[in-house]
């Protein structure tokens, strides 16, 4: 066994049954540095894939802004009916609506293309992963659950963009 690693005294109990363990333990000793490096590998792919979950959590603050800017053009169309002074300040607060709705747009379009490229990088890293079958079939699995997850929330994003157009569309109706 090379790197004095010894299993003496480990027990077995609740875990897997001893034949199970012991074809475990071969296929980890016959990986030897290639079983290591799929773990590592696997590690750096579990990390991209958080940081494209980060990534797609900014999607909120785009709906936050989208909401704050729908409050902001509320406030300008009462400002309208109240009175004809309040006219400038309406349009100015329109003005303000337009360009936040500008800014979350162009923040979801950024998030989808970010999400997009960590999907598709996921996905290749899928591929290669289909590759390595045997020890990695767990990973795999995480995998696959990464990609699902990001397409949902790439889908919901573009949900999100909708909406902006359309809002946008109505205040430039306005």
């Amino acid at each position: 066994m090379s790197g004095g690693v010894s299993f003496a005294g480990v027990s077995a109990v609740g875990a897997a049954s001893p034949s199970e363990l012991d074809a475990e333990l071969a296929a980890v000793f016959q990986g030897g540095q290639h079983f290591v490096e799929r773990v590592r590998v696997f590690g750096e792919r579990k990390e991209a894939a958080e940081r494209a979950e980060a990534a797609l959590g900014l999607a909120k603050q785009a709906a936050d802004a989208l909401a704050d800017a729908r409050l902001m053009q509320a406030a300008a169309e009462r400002n309208l009916r109240d009175s004809a002074s309040a006219r400038a300040v309406a349009a100015a607060e329109r003005e303000q609506a337009a360009e936040a709705l500008r800014k979350a747009k162009a923040e979801a379009q950024e998030i989808l293309r970010q999400a997009e490229e960590q999907r598709a990088e996921a996905e290749r890293e899928v591929e290669d992963l289909k590759k390595e079958r045997g020890a990695l079939k767990i990973a795999q699995a995480k995998a696959a659950q990464v990609l699902r997850a990001a397409e949902k929330r790439r889908q919901h994003v573009e949900v999100q963009l909708r909406a902006f157009r359309s809002v946008l569309a109505e205040t430039e109706e306005i």
